[in-house]
């Protein structure tokens, strides 16, 4: 029936792999709410939980994480085949953050398939060190976010050396609770700059919850 039963973040969202009474779980799960809306037809809402989100940045556009985020949460117009109708319509679907967790990982996707093989998307997608959802990324109705708004702030990225997905080398930067910076490169530690860090072409970003009044 047209759109419904499927979010539209399904290909943007990671699935939700732990048990939901899970520590991990606790930490990671979020979700997106898709609805769809056509006229003279009740609304639609599909809400699909996540551990991680996919972020396309393919598009030349897409610069910047902020960037990212509205392009894969933006609106869209689909098929869609209302209730007790035997024919389909046009309709509009929104996607938005509901559900927000305490540690949110974004995945830049760094790796576009062609002909079989998978082409590495190397240029830079600016990223800070705090991350603000605001309207229209965060929904209206987020259950656990009461202020309007929800902040993060960086704590650990991932990225990949090489130029293909075959092979490479993986380094990890993560913030430590005296305020540091270390880049973990197989036995190697190294304390680095936060200039540094965001230099950086990481395809996995971890953003920590920062809670205030009301959210």
């Amino acid at each position: 029936s047209g759109a419904r039963g499927s979010s539209g973040a399904g290909a943007r969202g990671g699935g939700a792999g732990a048990s939901a009474s899970s520590p991990l779980y606790a930490i990671f799960c979020g979700s997106v709410k898709s609805v769809v809306s056509a006229p003279g037809a009740k609304p639609s809402a599909t809400i699909q939980p996540f551990t991680h989100l996919h972020l396309n940045i393919h598009d030349d556009r897409i610069m910047s994480v902020d960037a990212a985020l509205k392009h894969n949460l933006e609106s869209e117009l689909v098929e869609y085949t209302p209730d007790g109708s035997s024919a389909s319509t046009t309709a509009k679907k929104t996607t938005c953050l509901h559900h927000l967790p305490e540690v949110l990982v974004l995945h830049l996707m760094r790796f576009e398939h062609l002909g079989g093989a998978a082409a590495k998307i190397g240029k830079r997608v600016a990223f800070g060190t705090e991350l603000q959802l605001r309207r229209p990324v965060l929904g209206d109705d987020a259950p656990n976010c009461r202020g309007g708004g929800a902040d993060y702030r960086l704590v650990a990225t991932v990225s990949h050396h090489g130029r293909n997905a075959a092979g490479g080398h993986y380094t990890a930067d993560a913030l430590q609770p005296d305020g540091r910076w270390l880049r973990f490169n197989d036995a190697h530690v190294d304390q680095l700059s936060t200039e540094l860090v965001l230099a950086e072409k990481p395809y996995l970003l971890f953003y920590q919850r920062v809670h205030a009044s009301g959210c």
